[in-house]
């Protein structure tokens, strides 16, 4: 106990025994430490699950084991192999569960389903639940969000921890909460139906569409009663980054490419984008925001690199880290810029610092290697990090520099990169790479307000959507 911060050793005195619970808690304060410490604490459970994305597993494994539990991968072995262990042994410890494991999975290509593991879990009957980056089940109807309130009704000690309960609006929080108290309303959550009515108002065109709320008091002092929110600001002071837009020009051959797709892509096109379905436009964007990065692929799915702006522009901030010898993570959207960074980064340090990287086809334990490297070494580094896989669940707080050459269309995962490189009380730089003129700083805006993308392309102009600020003299040219 005497480890921990004052507000983890409050959150344990006070809630530990505490039937069902959410913590609500700013990423990087030890949420997940003052969880183990009110499962010591609880106790009297001999079965229990820890629901978590796949990045964040193994770190609630390493550190289950370290407070004397006995954990149980489920999450890098064969699905049929953690199933048999539950059904045939019956062991008793905590087992360690990705999201994706629990509900059935349709393969279109085989037409089979392969079965989850939802059904062996409940038959397991945990006693205890901890559900990590909760707002992975605040979708009211996700198959795996409906199995982790499977579970979650069965359980009498639950826990729910995020630092983005609601990344979108209130109506994000009942597919959590729920998980705490499913009572009818108003005094529990209730069904997501008698939810909506009571809270939410809904676009009259787009019903699916959230754009207001009501009966705020109400829902709040529910929240108030079943969650606690802890702010690292109150824990740690200010937050110290300094932000910084490093603006890239496209070279012309590459900005007229750019300009002849968007313009038969997006907009001259006959369709209605409100009637259209959001993916498809979608799936547009993310054939410009490619090609503003610097490639882009043919029909056949092979990979063409068209310009090397955006490289360029890394590597030129890289020097200077390089010759102060610190250290830097570069987050990226697309496996070709990881390839391509990764290169770029070997090149630049050669024998004198260290270059790593993580993506999504990283195993485990080479991904916790990379990590411990990275902040261990005492030499110049420079990690080139997926967005999706190293986003979440490990610290880089070693790193003085994070860049962002590609942008999600998320804020939550865009905070929680960011935040791998916090360290209380010590500056911190991040720079985004924007592309001008293209779909690049739309996405920026985007990211910036906190808005849906699904929803925001249905409303935004065609012209900023494509060309952002530059709109005006990108019209007068086509």
């Amino acid at each position: 106990m005497s480890a921990l911060y004052p507000w983890q050793a409050d959150e344990v005195a006070e809630h530990a025994l505490v039937g069902k619970r959410g913590l609500f808690a700013s990423p990087r304060v030890g949420k997940t430490r003052a969880t183990i410490e009110s499962m010591v604490r609880a106790g009297g459970f001999r079965r229990a699950v820890v629901l978590a994305p796949l990045a964040v597993a193994p770190f609630w494994l390493k550190q289950l084991r370290e407070a004397g539990f006995e954990a149980r991968d489920g999450f890098s072995g064969t699905m049929q192999q953690v199933g048999t262990e539950l059904e045939m042994d019956r062991p008793e410890g905590v087992l360690v569960l990705n999201y994706e494991r629990l509900p059935d999975r349709y393969y279109a290509r085989t037409n089979t389903i392969v079965p989850g593991l939802l059904d062996t879990v409940l038959a397991w009957k945990p006693q205890a639940l901890v559900a990590d980056e909760s707002h992975y089940i605040k979708g009211p109807t996700t198959d795996h969000a409906k199995a982790a309130r499977r579970i979650a009704k069965r359980a009498g000690w639950v826990r729910l921890l995020t630092g983005t309960p609601s990344p979108n609006d209130y109506g994000d929080l009942w597919g959590q909460l729920v998980c705490v108290d499913d009572r009818p309303l108003p005094n529990g959550w209730g069904s997501w139906t008698a939810f909506k009515n009571r809270h939410l108002v809904m676009d009259a065109v787009y019903p699916s569409r959230r754009v207001g709320h009501v009966n705020i008091p109400e829902l709040q002092a529910r929240l108030v009663r079943d969650a606690r929110f802890v702010r690292r600001e109150d824990v740690f002071g200010a937050d110290q980054y300094q932000e910084i837009e490093r603006l890239v020009t496209l070279p012309d051959r590459a900005m007229e490419m750019y300009r002849t797709l968007a313009r038969q892509w997006i907009v001259e096109s006959p369709e209605d984008f409100g009637r259209c379905k959001a993916d498809h436009i979608l799936t547009r964007l993310v054939r410009l925001q490619q090609l503003a990065a610097g490639f882009l692929p043919d029909e056949g799915g092979m990979l063409h690199e068209v310009h090397d702006a955006k490289v360029k522009a890394v590597a030129a901030d890289l020097d200077e880290i390089i010759e102060s010898r610190e250290k830097v993570v570069i987050f990226h959207k697309y496996r070709w810029e990881g390839a391509r960074y990764l290169e770029l980064a070997q090149s630049l340090l050669g024998r004198g610092g260290v270059a790593l990287q993580i993506g999504g086809d990283t195993p485990t334990a080479e991904r916790e290697r990379a990590k411990d490297l990275f902040n261990e070494t005492p030499r110049p580094a420079i990690l080139v990090a997926q967005t999706q896989s190293a986003g979440i669940g490990i610290s880089l707080a070693e790193a003085t520099h994070a860049f962002f050459t590609t942008q999600t269309f998320s804020f939550a995962a865009e905070d929680q990169a960011r935040d791998r490189i916090y360290k209380p009380g010590v500056p911190r730089v991040v720079t985004h790479f924007i592309t001008e003129g293209t779909v690049d700083e739309y996405i920026r805006d985007i990211i910036a307000t906190k808005s849906n993308i699904h929803e925001s392309v249905r409303l935004a102009d065609r012209q900023e959507m494509v060309h952002g600020k530059l709109r005006r003299s990108y019209r007068r040219i086509a």
